[in-house]
């Protein structure tokens, strides 16, 4: 077994996470910019559909299995506890990827029908094998915090990103097809989904085969309610797509996937998201309920600063950053893409983090589905009104109406008033400057008339210096001090 690891900081922890999540996101951004300059959109929206299904029956057939990591093994009291459990995930859910992925198969026709693209059955191979792959590999970042072993959650990040990099630069160097690209990508992650097993059986002890029906069903009673909500919000996330994937072709499905793709800001609260539920879950578990709330205030109001700067200034400059990022091809998703990046705004923190971290998650499955129904009825209504840029803003607007939601009956669980369950002063402060610099930009960009799509981007760049530099100005203070308040903890 494995030395207990000394235990890290809050801040430690966020700053491990988040700058592996930023380094493994940041370089698969720049594979996303290559694929969109090297493929066609035929071919790049194949690959989406492909990535839209998988995730969806994934999230729903799972049953909430990836999300019991950090529960169960941030409670677990000795070694031998905690392999029992692992073992179990990694039978479980092995079992399951490939059931998902032989089910995916057998609907292949049905998803070549919906989408209206006869290319799909040419990645059958792809399509059986990468639901196991993608399951095993989201276990990876839960392990590491738990075991305090964030510098391989780094290297593992940055070594198959880097990886995926290099194939598309073998594939277009070569002159190969896009199959033959996406043959050495399935390689790799089957490569790197082996590393994972060797990992958790490394930490937990040695990995074997394992099923306990009495713990089973603990983990159960807990996960489903969270794969609900999971695979509601799956579909929340991805209804957008679908939709256009129905209403459109598979070329203009590939414009509005890259355009609605999320940026690496959404690892700043995924990161505080990984580190700070244990904490939370430890808090809880002791009684300690307003301490808990009081953590989540500071560390929210910490990721705001961050994710707001990021979110309106995408949405004043997205021309630009279409540019930037996928070429002007991608160009007429502009607008999808500063609509989504609004959506940064209030995902600056997981506002089911209290009643995850008290087991209290049948609220939030109940969140998930009215936030389904809201996306699902705005997707049709907003796409009839607005056109292609419709089913973006339902997204908008069923995050937000999800989020309140879960804000109400957090205040209702813990008996603190609606009005000192969130940091709203901190909050309203700090979207309200943002917005003023924002508007202030986009004004004089309007006023100013460039000699190249260069010079645009060369404006936006210089404007995203002089507006960072005025966020830490203004919010130097309540920087520092929410800074102290995670190293601290």
């Amino acid at each position: 077994m494995p030395e207990e690891k000394k235990k890290q900081s809050l801040l430690v922890s966020f700053l491990s996470v988040s700058s592996s999540k930023f380094i493994k996101y940041g370089i698969q951004l720049i594979a996303t910019m290559m694929l969109a300059r090297f493929r066609t959109l035929e071919e790049y929206g194949t690959f989406s559909q492909i990535v839209l299904v998988t995730n969806l029956a994934i999230s729903i057939f799972m049953m909430g299995l990836p999300n019991s990591l950090n529960f169960f093994l941030a409670r677990a009291e000795t070694e031998e506890e905690k392999n029992r459990f692992v073992s179990l995930y990694y039978t479980v859910n092995t079992v399951l990827s490939f059931i998902v992925g032989l089910l995916m198969v057998i609907c292949t026709p049905l998803m070549e029908k919906y989408f209206h693209n006869k290319l799909l059955s040419s990645f059958l191979y792809f399509i059986a094998m990468y639901p196991w792959t993608k399951i095993i590999l989201s276990s990876v970042e839960n392990l590491s915090v738990v075991y305090n072993r964030t510098k391989f959650l780094a290297a593992f990040r940055l070594t198959s990103s880097l990886v995926n990099i290099l194939i598309i630069l073998l594939v277009q160097w070569m002159n190969w097809t896009f199959r033959e690209y996406v043959a050495l990508l399935l390689a790799t992650e089957i490569i790197y989904t082996m590393v994972t097993y060797w990992f958790a059986g490394s930490n937990a002890g040695k990995l074997h085969p394992y099923f306990n029906k009495n713990l089973m069903k603990k983990i159960l009673i807990f996960s489903i309610p969270l794969g609900l909500s999971t695979a509601c919000g799956t579909l929340r996330h991805e209804m957008d797509k679908f939709y256009i994937g129905l209403v459109m072709d598979t070329e203009r499905l590939a414009i509005y996937t890259n355009a609605a793709k999320e940026m690496p800001v959404k690892m700043i609260a995924a990161s505080i998201t990984a580190v700070l539920l244990p904490k939370m879950a430890k808090l809880q578990k002791e009684n300690k309920v307003k301490e808990a709330v009081k953590l989540w205030h500071d560390v929210t109001v910490f990721s705001l600063i961050l994710n707001t700067f990021f979110a309106i200034g995408l949405f004043v400059f997205s021309k630009e950053a279409i540019l930037v990022l996928y070429s002007k091809k991608y160009l007429p998703g502009a607008e999808v893409f500063g609509i989504y990046s609004l959506t940064y705004i209030i995902r600056s923190t997981y506002f089911g983090m209290v009643l995850n971290t008290g087991g209290n998650t049948k609220l939030i499955l109940q969140s998930s589905i009215i936030s389904l129904v809201v996306n699902a009825v705005m997707n049709v209504v907003c796409y009839h009104l607005f056109g292609f840029v419709g089913p973006a803003l339902a997204t908008v607007i069923s995050t937000f109406a999800a989020a309140f939601y879960l804000l109400y009956h957090t205040s209702k669980h813990t008996g603190i008033p609606y009005g000192k369950i969130f940091p709203w002063k901190d909050s309203g402060i700090i979207i309200a400057v943002n917005t003023v610099i924002g508007i202030g930009f986009y004004f004089l960009k309007s006023m100013i008339t460039f000699s190249s799509s260069a010079m645009e981007i060369v404006f936006a760049l210089a404007s995203a210096v002089v507006w960072a530099g005025l966020d830490f100005v203004i919010f130097r203070k309540k920087l520092t001090e929410k800074w102290k308040i995670m190293k601290k903890h």
